[in-house]
């Protein structure tokens, strides 16, 4: 399952990815909304990680574009907030 996760803490994503490595996922990062808008389409993901508080806006303007997808990925939304 290709998983993208989006979070700005390099601390959590290496935990993410430590853990979710360990279960067999096809694992991308990426700490920016714009870099998340241009991971979509890249890795076509079937599972996103996002977080909310992004350095360059809020991961949930991300949805839209999700969503718009021929096979829209699940999102899980995670937040320290």
């Amino acid at each position: 399952m290709k998983t993208l996760i989006v979070e700005d803490s390099t601390t959590l994503c290496a935990i993410y990815k430590a853990y979710l490595g360990g279960v067999g996922l096809e694992l991308h990062a990426v700490h920016t909304l714009a870099d998340a808008q241009s991971a979509l389409m890249r890795v076509e993901p079937d599972l996103v990680l996002l977080d909310i508080h992004l350095p360059d806006g809020n991961g949930l303007d991300l949805l839209d574009n999700t969503a718009k997808m021929p096979s829209p990925p699940a999102v899980v939304v995670i937040t320290g907030h």
